[in-house]
């Protein structure tokens, strides 16, 4: 018997009686088993519409798609044609809810929207109707499927991290120069991490370079120049090089899931054998920390003195910091270490520097010394090679990440379906959906990372005279600026200075990417010349 005829839109009555309908098809694996292809679905749904009362006008097919709307072009124009004033269908047939959709909320809003143009979504395999108790039954259905996606979700979860903290290895590709090796776990099979022997030579070589303290831009460098490729046949990246010298896995650790600190969330020491030994995968990292941009301590952070936390004394270590002197209306400032202030001159000589004339002989030497335009140049140049080669390699990371998760899309629809035809026990689709679905939300968050980072990183500098108009503008800034606000910008580059009798050293890194050959530290000494006093502004000249 055919349902709800009498809700069909007016203008679509027919004079036979038949109710106009179109059917929605939908596969997200292409190799799906026979009874649920396509062909299949249009079949069964042809012969209930037939024996139930109503015609097929129009159909809309999504295939090897998965549940995500912008993946399905057919559903959207689904939607369209119903929400159109000349709809020529007033019912959507489909072989279960869930090709409509599996996610509660959506499938909400979808059915909501039909349902206010006078069609409705009609389940072949589910019996409901448009009644109260129909309408309950269907959300029923919806709901229990979003809590079993939901509980299956966070049952996986917990699996892998026990999986993980055994030392197996999670993800479908083993990191290049590594290789996925099947083990015997009780009844099952699962897999390891090993080392490729075709390819470790390579990582063994980055390695190498890195533990010779080389940048990664170098070891980019050195690698193009010997003609080594990676493993899609292209020149190495820097952030190739970089995810290389920080991914775990090399040393024989497997590190699974992130806490909100992005630290692992379950790390296993000792998983498999490793290219690298722990102490020069330890070494390595310490030698990118020290590269790093130094943190300033929060009691300098809210410092009104312009070199505030930057000072250091190069003969004992101590900090150099602000010391006032004199009276009666007469009040001087003074830079000092520390030692010396505390414990006296027997202990430390450093030079005791007028505040005032230090902090213009700064800004004199960031103005003429640092901010050239040689070093302008150089740095943009190096920054759009950089930053075209970063953005290139990040592409092909976030396509083949993307494929990752269509895949895994296609596994899950299969098992889903495998348990809806009672193809397998339920226990069994549990287990691998559960699996499934962790790893797919894994390589979401991966895929969605690399997306950001890719928007990141993309820049595009077409000549150097903008940024040399902004140093100009830079140098008024920072001659007419508070304390404060030049001492938050000195610190965007400006890594430290040493005091030692005579001389004062200036370090400092230029705004480039991690691992570019400029993006070095570097350093600039100055004299500081016999006349250095409280009441002698140094010129050039006096610089040496």
């Amino acid at each position: 018997m055919a349902r709800g005829k009498n809700n069909a839109k007016a203008h679509l009555q027919r004079a036979d009686g038949l109710i106009p309908a179109a059917l929605y098809l939908r596969v997200s694996s292409s190799g799906q088993d026979v009874e649920n292809s396509i062909d299949a679905q249009q079949e069964y749904l042809h012969r209930w519409a037939k024996a139930n009362g109503y015609v097929i006008v129009k159909t809309f097919t999504d295939e090897v798609k998965t549940g995500m709307i912008s993946k399905r072009e057919d559903f959207r124009d689904m939607i369209e044609v119903a929400e159109s004033p000349d709809c020529p269908f007033a019912v959507v047939l489909v072989w279960r809810f869930n090709r409509f959709f599996r996610n509660r909320e959506e499938s909400a809003v979808y059915k909501s929207r039909l349902r206010k143009k006078g069609v409705r979504v009609v389940s072949i395999n589910e019996k409901t109707d448009e009644s109260a108790t129909g309408q309950l039954i269907e959300g029923v259905i919806e709901s229990i499927d979003e809590y079993t996606s939901k509980l299956t979700s966070e049952e996986v979860r917990r699996g892998t991290h026990n999986l993980a903290r055994r030392g197996f290895y999670m993800p479908g590709r083993a990191p290049y120069g590594m290789m996925r090796v099947k083990v015997t776990d009780g009844a099952k099979e699962r897999h390891k991490l090993a080392p490729d022997p075709k390819t470790r030579h390579t990582i063994r070589r980055i390695f190498d370079l890195a533990l010779q303290e080389k940048t990664d831009n170098q070891i980019q460098r050195t690698l193009r120049s010997e003609g080594i490729l990676n493993s899609s046949g292209k020149p190495w990246s820097s952030n190739r090089i970089h995810d290389v010298l920080t991914n775990c896995h090399y040393e024989g650790t497997i590190a699974w899931g992130r806490l909100p600190d992005g630290t692992p969330e379950t790390v296993y020491e000792g998983a498999h054998d490793g290219i690298v030994t722990r102490e020069e995968f330890a070494q390595v990292q310490k030698l990118r920390l020290e590269r790093a941009p130094e943190v300033t301590h929060p009691r300098n952070s809210g410092s009104e003195h312009m070199l505030s936390g930057l000072g250091r004394c190069r003969q004992c270590g101590a900090s150099y910091v602000y010391r006032p002197s004199g009276g009666k209306g007469e009040l001087y400032e003074y830079i000092i270490c520390k030692t010396r202030k505390d414990q006296g001159p027997e202990i430390c000589d450093s030079p005791i520097l007028p505040a005032a004339v230090f902090e213009a002989m700064t800004l004199d030497v960031v103005e003429e010394d640092i901010l050239l335009r040689r070093n302008i140049e150089s740095a943009i140049g190096q920054l759009r090679e950089d930053s075209g080669s970063l953005h290139s390699d990040r592409n092909e990371h976030i396509s083949r990440l993307g494929e990752s998760v269509a895949e895994l899309d296609r596994r899950i629809e299969k098992v889903y379906l495998a348990w809806e035809n009672e193809d397998i026990p339920y226990e069994l689709f549990r287990t691998r959906s559960e699996e499934l679905r962790e790893l797919k939300a894994e390589a979401v968050a991966e895929l969605a990372k690399a997306e950001g980072d890719q928007d990141d990183t993309h820049v595009i500098l077409d000549g150097p005279e903008e940024v040399l108009d902004y140093a100009g503008e830079l140098k008024a800034f920072l001659r007419d600026s508070t304390p404060v606000r030049t001492r938050a910008w000195l610190k965007t580059f400006l890594v430290r200075y040493w005091v030692e009798p005579g001389c004062v050293t200036y370090e400092y890194r230029l705004p480039l990417p991690p691992g570019s050959v400029n993006a070095g530290l570097k350093r600039h000494g100055v004299p500081l010349g016999g006349n250095f006093s409280p009441t002698t502004r140094l010129g050039p000249q006096a610089r040496g």
